[in-house]
């Protein structure tokens, strides 16, 4: 999922002059100094300790990480059997695809289909 954040400069300003970039002396901000809520007034000092920069839109990535077990929808798939067993040598048809009825979906190498072939090639071949 991705998620877009608009980030104003007025809290991240607020926020580093309070935790005083690491400093384990406290400042504090008095509510004079805070002229609206998108504007604030630093001194030279706190000045020399900011970075400033634009604010923009950004998409951030968000990676979601779960346990589970993937599986099909039993309600919504069609189980499709042949007639015939064997090995698929060749699939006609992909996931997704929109199939017509009677369209072919896939060519099976079958014994018993070879094994019918070959007896009929025998039979033609003995009414001669």
């Amino acid at each position: 999922m991705n998620h877009c954040f608009k980030i104003s400069i007025a809290p991240v300003l607020l926020a580093t002059l309070l935790t005083a970039c690491g400093r384990n002396e406290t400042q504090t901000v008095s509510a004079a100094s805070v002229v609206n809520s998108d504007a604030l007034e630093v001194t030279a000092e706190q000045m020399k300790s900011l970075r400033t920069a634009s604010a923009t839109i950004q998409t951030i990535p968000s990676t979601e990480e779960a346990t589970g077990k993937v599986a099909f929808n039993e309600d919504a798939i069609t189980p499709v059997y042949s007639p015939y067993t064997g090995r698929v040598v060749e699939l006609l048809a992909k996931p997704g695809d929109s199939i017509a009825k009677g369209a072919r979906l896939l060519i099976i190498d079958s014994p018993e289909v070879v094994d019918a072939e070959n007896n009929l090639l025998s039979g033609r071949a003995a009414l001669g």
